[in-house]
């Protein structure tokens, strides 16, 4: 049963927006004051639109891959180029900034294609599939998907072929199915955790050990002391729900999922409430009903909770699960400026329910400060890429990496491109 505060705020007519959004459109948000060091340039040979971008996480090292005008696919790393291949993923570097790591991979035949793995440029593992390298939060280790016997069509992408997730000296293997997501570290570095699939059902797995099966699952995460882990899933066919343990949250909606936790066992997710989204917080639903919602951040604190919202873009997705891509960052790369000028919707970030800044078209994965008083998040607009920090703004780039707090909660940081330079940008938190 729901108590008397959830009934009320489920009597809320969710057809109508939010009372902030309802509001005229607030003023831009004031331009925030920028300290930018180079950190490298990209050279002319590389189309700046084809970049993906890494920044070590001091600010001290870049890599990118670039496309060449044949199509293919280079690795620049501290401003020296890898041989070219027909397809390469994003660099990614360690937590110490000593390491970078990437994939690359050309077709050997037909149905064929031969994959690449290298850190430090050497080459560690070959598979006919690798997916996005990712690093522990601390240390040196790092995870992968790896693929066997993976066939590729033109019709039909990817088929077939069993898939391994390996980390350090420990793997999960005997998987039919490419990864849902990239492996999910604890903020120690101690834990792993991801979602699988094998014939026709999905797993949620820990630390090599398997829960489920399920239809469907998405949206792994982990509790900040590592202790807990949580994902939403669907065990029939009528809806999904968040499991965190043995325990299992969101039975009362149509259906639910980008589960975040805090600590002192603080749960955030999204809800789907006839027909539009909504975020609970501790087992409330905050007031506010969106189009369309990103993964929400809890505060170190577990106090605050914070989201990106959308308001006239809505994916259709079913009914049954509301994990968003698009508005996690999933098309970063693949940003149509003209279609998003077009498309009528309006992206903006969300703070304890209530609506801070302006307008975007897109807002992307909020974070807090160690200390729970300050929120920032990426964000675009027509006049490109940001960082938005609580009511302000930095400086626009043509593309921006996620944004660090340094451990004082002093400053925020952040690598950005503007035209063919590569900068490390600090901005003050008051």
């Amino acid at each position: 049963m729901l108590d008397a505060l959830l009934l009320a705020v489920l009597q809320q007519d969710p057809a109508a927006p939010a009372p902030e959004a309802a509001a005229a459109a607030a003023p831009p948000p004031p331009r925030l004051a920028a300290v930018e060091r180079p950190v490298g340039s990209v050279p002319e040979a590389y189309a700046v639109e084809s970049l993906q971008l890494a920044f070590a996480p001091d600010g001290s090292r870049a890599a990118f891959s670039a496309a060449l005008p044949d199509y293919n696919v280079v690795i620049v790393s501290d401003g020296i180029a890898s041989e070219p291949h027909q397809f390469a993923r994003a660099p990614r570097f360690s937590a110490d900034g000593k390491h970078v790591a990437w994939v690359w991979g050309d077709r050997r035949a037909k149905d064929r294609e031969e994959w690449e793995l290298l850190v430090d440029g050497k080459r560690v593992k070959k598979a006919d599939w690798i997916g996005q390298v990712s690093f522990a939060p601390v240390g040196e280790d790092y995870a992968v998907w790896t693929g066997k016997d993976v066939r590729w069509s033109e019709q039909n992408g990817y088929q077939g072929g069993e898939y391994t997730c390996s980390w350090g000296k420990k793997k999960a293997d005997g998987y039919s199915g490419q990864p849902w997501q990239d492996p999910q570290w604890s903020a120690d570095g101690r834990h792993l955790g991801f979602i699988a699939v094998k014939p026709s059902r999905m797993m949620a797995v820990v630390d090599g050990k398997e829960f489920g099966p399920y239809n469907f699952a998405a949206g792994f995460a982990w509790s900040p002391d590592g202790k807990t882990a949580a994902w939403s899933a669907l065990e029939g066919y009528e809806r999904t729900q968040i499991f965190v343990g043995k325990k299992v949250f969101g039975e009362d909606y149509e259906s639910v999922g980008a589960p975040a936790l805090g600590p002192d066992g603080a749960l955030a997710y999204l809800a789907s409430i006839r027909g539009r989204r909504a975020l609970v917080f501790r087992e409330v639903v905050v007031p506010g009903y969106y189009d369309e919602l990103g993964t929400p951040a809890v505060s170190p604190d577990g106090k605050r909770v914070a989201v990106a919202a959308n308001l006239g873009r809505h994916e259709e997705d079913g009914g049954w699960i509301v994990d968003n891509g698009w508005m996690d960052g999933g098309e970063y790369w693949r940003e149509d400026p003209a279609a998003q000028a077009a498309a009528g919707s309006a992206c903006f970030l969300v703070v304890d329910g209530l609506k801070v800044g302006g307008d975007w078209w897109r807002v992307i994965r909020p974070q807090f400060s160690p200390d729970s008083r300050h929120v920032a998040a990426r964000a675009r607009s027509a006049e490109g890429w940001q960082i938005l920090l609580d009511g302000g703004a930095s400086p626009a780039y043509d593309a921006v990496d996620v944004p660090r707090f340094s451990a004082d909660g002093k400053h925020l940081e952040f690598g950005a491109r503007r035209g063919r330079e590569l900068l490390w940008v600090r901005l003050a938190v008051e």
